[in-house]
C-alpha cells in the first residue's frame, strides 16, 4: 500500500438491492450512492449526507450526460461520443440549477430550462359524417428542415368510413412514414391527428408546421388547409 494511504480506513458499505436499483449505504443506513439500470438506461447517483440525490450520471443507449438534480451549480459536463470520454468545464456566467446537459455539433451545451416540445393538432372532418366514397385521401405535412417537406402522404379510406376511422388510418400512415414518424410522435383519438416533436433537445417553435387534409380519389372529406398549433415549441435556455 502506498505510504500516503497507510492507516486509511475505508468502511465497507452496506449494499441493498431493490428491483432494478442497488443502494450503497453508510454505517448509519443513509444511502450515499445508488445504481439503477434497465434495458435502456443506467443511472449512477451520488447522495449527500442526508441521503438526498445530488448528482446523477445518466447513460442511455444513445449517449450520456450529467443531470443535476439539486440546487448545485454545474461546473463540468461529461460526454461520450462512442470513442472519447470528455470532461469539459462549463461557463460560470450562468450559475444555478442545470436541468439538462446535451451535446450538439461536438459542443457541450447546458440549460436551465429544458424547453417544450411543439404539438400540432389536425381535425379530420367529412362534408356529411359517415358518407364517403372510397379512394385515397391526401395528408400533407409541412415542417422546416424535414426531408421532403411539404410531404404529401396518400391514405386509403373505405366506403362510408367515419371521420374517426379516417383519422385512425391517417395516424397509422404518418407514424409509418420515415420522415414524419422519425421527427414526430403521432397520437390522437377520434377525429384528431396529433404530431409532437420528439427531437431532443427541444426545438424553437416552427411556424411552418402544418397538417393539411383533402380528397384525392376519395370523395367526402372537408378540405382542411391548416392545423392548430396546440403547444408552441420552446428551445432550452
Amino acid at each position: 500500500m502506498p505510504d500516503h494511504l497507510s492507516g486509511l480506513t475505508i468502511p465497507a458499505p452496506i449494499v441493498v438491492a431493490d428491483h432494478n436499483t442497488v443502494y450503497f449505504k453508510d454505517s448509519t443506513g443513509t444511502t450515499r450512492m445508488s445504481l439503477y439500470f434497465d434495458a435502456t438506461t443506467t443511472y449512477l447517483k451520488l447522495h449527500g449526507a442526508d441521503g438526498g440525490e445530488r448528482l446523477a450520471l445518466n447513460a442511455t443507449n444513445t449517449g450520456c450526460g450529467i443531470l443535476w438534480e439539486q440546487t448545485l451549480p454545474a461546473l463540468f459536463g461529461l460526454t461520450n461520443d462512442g470513442t472519447t470520454l470528455s470532461l469539459t468545464a462549463l461557463p460560470t456566467s450562468n450559475p444555478g440549477v442545470v436541468d439538462a446537459l446535451y451535446q450538439a455539433s461536438g459542443t457541450i451545451k447546458y440549460c436551465q430550462t429544458a424547453g417544450t416540445a411543439q404539438v400540432e393538432t389536425a381535425t379530420i372532418s367529412e362534408t356529411v359524417e359517415g358518407v364517403l366514397v372510397a379512394g385515397n385521401a391526401t395528408i400533407t405535412v409541412t415542417s422546416a428542415g424535414m426531408t421532403g417537406s411539404p410531404k404529401a402522404i396518400s391514405v386509403a379510406v373505405a366506403t362510408n368510413d367515419t371521420s374517426a376511422q379516417v383519422a385512425t388510418k391517417v395516424r397509422t400512415a404518418l407514424a409509418a412514414d420515415s420522415a414524419v414518424g422519425g421527427r414526430f410522435t403521432v397520437s390522437g383519438a377520434t377525429d384528431a391527428v396529433i404530431l409532437t416533436d420528439k427531437r431532443i433537445p427541444h426545438i424553437a417553435n416552427d411556424a411552418t408546421l402544418n397538417i393539411a387534409s383533402a380528397d384525392d380519389t376519395c370523395i367526402g372529406l372537408v378540405t382542411t388547409a391548416s392545423s392548430a398549433n396546440t403547444t408552441a415549441g420552446v428551445a432550452p435556455t
